[in-house]
């Protein structure tokens, strides 16, 4: 699809409501959800407004909907992010001009945003390599990108059999020496031959010695049966992941990936803008993780592609 047409033209009255961020007391607007106000609370109405200007659009959210309502609650501190679609929006414009102190029954505070702002990752390329969303994903790996469904429909046997399983086993049965590469503030994705949950490491180097250790089939992971070629380490005293665990420093994760000299990644800096947006509070400080691969000799190592998890 091409590009989106241009918005429509702002009028005066949109302009000055644009300009301002106080918002309207006693007020509150419906509109689609794109960030729920239970999960993001901000101090004042005018930094819920704020948040609403810097929201960056995603084409996981509302097909690249873009923040123009906002509304907050004085004592919750709830903030909610929300689109509405042309006609709902002037009609919002217009009660704000007809009743500008609200209805007192209402002890929300609302706002509105008119300015157009672009998502650049909403276009979708003509062709690509890897994923651009959680669920779209173009990949030479054999066995596709297992987190595109959250590792619902992973197919143990297509990795099992997968030409990267068959060649690693070939290697560790013949003594290659594996080639080590490391990246900081990066976390690559994988099947897990051995949770980093209760596997501590003190160092990155002595999670990678384990993956470069580890033996197939001797560890209590749900595909344990492969070989380990990547690794993931928390730096960290709490390392963030937008899964359900809790990660903690020294958790080395041991993984098993499909071309591991272009690995598909989860995280790493610079980050998608609208992942930063996303979980900022929980990432004040940057991605946490340090990660790595095992590559047979002679094979370089590529920056890789994103995972579905890139757009958690």
């Amino acid at each position: 699809p091409g590009p989106a047409p241009p918005p429509p033209a702002t009028s005066r009255a949109d302009a000055r409501h644009s300009a301002s961020c106080t918002g309207t007391p006693n007020t509150d607007f419906g509109g689609a959800a794109l960030v729920w106000g239970s999960a993001h609370t901000q101090p004042t109405a005018a930094d819920c407004c704020r948040a609403c200007r810097e929201y960056p659009p995603s084409p996981d959210t509302h097909n690249g909907a873009q923040c123009n309502t906002w509304v907050w609650h004085p004592t919750k501190l709830d903030c909610w992010l929300k689109h509405q679609q042309a006609d709902a929006l002037k009609r919002a414009q217009q009660q704000i001009e007809q009743k500008p102190k609200g209805n007192p029954g209402v002890v929300w505070t609302a706002g509105l945003w008119h300015e157009h702002k672009a998502c650049a990752e909403c276009i979708i390329p003509n062709s690509f390599v890897g994923c651009i969303s959680k669920t779209k994903c173009n990949t030479s790996r054999a066995c596709g990108s297992p987190a595109i469904d959250g590792y619902s429909h992973v197919d143990a046997k297509c990795f099992r059999s997968s030409p990267t399983s068959q060649l690693y086993e070939r290697l560790l049965k013949e003594g290659v020496k594996l080639q080590p590469h490391m990246e900081h503030k990066a976390d690559y994705d994988g099947l897990g031959v051995k949770w980093g949950i209760g596997h501590k490491k003190q160092t990155w180097q002595e999670c990678e010695l384990a993956c470069l250790d580890f033996k197939a089939g001797n560890a209590g992971a749900p595909f344990n049966n492969l070989p380990c070629n990547t690794w993931t380490w928390c730096s960290q005293p709490v390392c963030f992941e937008p899964d359900a665990h809790k990660h903690h420093f020294g958790d080395c994760w041991l993984k098993f990936q499909e071309l591991p000299e272009a690995p598909e990644v989860n995280m790493r800096e610079p980050m998608l803008e609208s992942w930063l947006w996303r979980h900022r509070q929980q990432m004040p400080d940057g991605v946490p993780w340090v990660s790595g691969a095992l590559l047979p000799p002679g094979v370089p190592f590529t920056n890789g592609t994103w995972s579905p998890r890139a757009f958690w």
